[in-house]
């Protein structure tokens, strides 16, 4: 048994299929599967069940399965901090970024951190917030890109910005006569939300139902420019965060961005990551140049400025 034997199983497990697992491990899929059968004639167990349609592990796999994650974890950790005392600002970050933030943010801030830190490679995973704390647990990525509030016991969370809601109404909408968005305006509205597992799905829902606002039951959207379409046809409103809300507005879109009235909510923006990293101070640095590349796109595209955290 070998090191490269225990990806392949926790590639095999994550991906459900031997030919996308051996995609991502770069070999040919004759080559894993041969190395899982292997595998199984070493330890004397079958590790998938043979019974079950598709890729499914034995009870032995599953139990082998998260000792192999322990060890390819504290394998790369020690590979980390070997990089780490070479160079702290080298070497490469894998960062999972929720999909209401990455296209929104990344393009704006990618070239700042790469000047920032010339040596350092970045990969994201665009993940939604339970797949990154998962993620993270497995040390499959080095930081979480996502709306805070996760509280999660062997993590830290740092906060980068603030960002208000306004909300998304077809173009000319009658409601625009009568700002700023409140309860009453709400009432007769039809709410189009995320589906489930999306983080903004959450914290519209928390802001509607504080104002007394009913969700559309027949229609859930897999991505927010799905959202974006069905209001452009008068199917519905939404609340959208301000980086989301700014880019539509740039792209002409067939949609008016309506105030709430005070308290006007909002979501906090920021890193998550093991606590006690030997990288934290690298994450701050990082935090901070993302703070600055926020700043700097709310000056150009709009009048008003973002609320950014005092430390």
């Amino acid at each position: 048994m070998n090191f490269r034997d225990l990806e392949y199983l926790i590639a095999l497990d994550q991906h459900g299929h031997f030919g996308k697992a051996a995609q991502e491990c770069h070999v040919s899929q004759p080559t894993l599967s041969g190395q899982f059968k292997k595998l199984e004639q070493e330890l004397g167990v079958l590790l998938l069940d043979r019974k079950a349609k598709g890729v499914v592990l034995s009870e032995a796999g599953k139990a082998i399965l998260e000792r192999a994650k322990r060890i390819t974890a504290e394998l790369n950790q020690i590979h980390e901090i070997g990089r780490f005392h070479q160079n702290p600002r080298a070497g490469s970050l894998r960062i999972g970024v929720i999909p209401t933030v990455g296209p929104y943010l990344l393009p704006h801030c990618l070239k700042n951190l790469r000047k920032g830190f010339p040596e350092m490679k970045y990969y994201f995973h665009e993940m939604k917030t339970n797949e990154i704390i998962h993620a993270l647990h497995e040390r499959r990525i080095d930081l979480g890109l996502l709306a805070l509030s996760v509280h999660e016991e062997r993590l830290e969370e740092k906060v980068i910005y603030k960002e208000s809601f306004y909300l998304a109404v077809p173009k000319g909408h009658q409601g625009g006569k009568a700002l700023p968005v409140n309860e009453k305006w709400l009432l007769n509205e039809q709410l189009l939300l995320l589906e489930e597992g999306h983080c903004l799905r959450d914290q519209a829902l928390k802001l509607c139902q504080d104002r007394r606002m009913s969700e559309m039951t027949n229609f859930r959207a897999s991505s927010i420019e799905t959202l974006r379409a069905m209001i452009e046809i008068g199917e519905g409103v939404t609340p959208v965060p301000e980086l989301i809300a700014l880019a539509w507005m740039q792209q002409a879109a067939e949609i008016d961005l309506l105030p709430f009235s005070t308290p006007v909510p909002q979501r906090e923006i920021g890193l998550i990551y093991a606590k006690h990293s030997i990288r934290r101070e690298l994450f701050n640095e990082l935090a901070d140049i993302i703070a600055t590349s926020v700043a700097t796109l709310i000056k150009k595209t709009s009048k008003r400025s973002i609320t950014l955290p005092v430390y």
